[in-house]
């Protein structure tokens, strides 16, 4: 499978279910990772495979400088 499928592949896998029923169940962990690592303004912060922003808002909302990229156009 060339890479281009496995992109495409992915992204209909990720698509295919209820991510977001799955996300609520587990928001609190991205506030609990932005707090353990110390996320302070200023900070630059990349949250890869991002979802839904389970760190990327909280980082943000701590004053950090983030950038989410998901491999699902719709996240």
């Amino acid at each position: 499978m060339t890479e281009p499928e496995q992109r495409a592949a992915a992204r209909a896998t990720w698509a295919a279910g209820d991510f977001d029923a799955i996300a609520e169940r587990i928001w609190g962990v991205g506030d609990d990772l932005i707090e353990r690592v110390g996320v302070e303004a200023g900070d630059r912060v990349l949250d890869v495979a991002c979802g839904t922003g389970h760190a990327a808002i909280p980082a943000a909302v701590a004053g950090g400088e983030d950038t989410g990229r998901d491999l699902h156009p719709a996240r």
